[in-house]
């Protein structure tokens, strides 16, 4: 659980640190 989360949040900043993603 605690790897899944990781890669959720993980993920999350990248998507909000790249704003050309969206």
């Amino acid at each position: 659980m605690a790897m899944s989360l990781a890669s959720v949040i993980s993920s999350l900043t990248l998507l909000v640190s790249d704003p050309s993603s969206w």
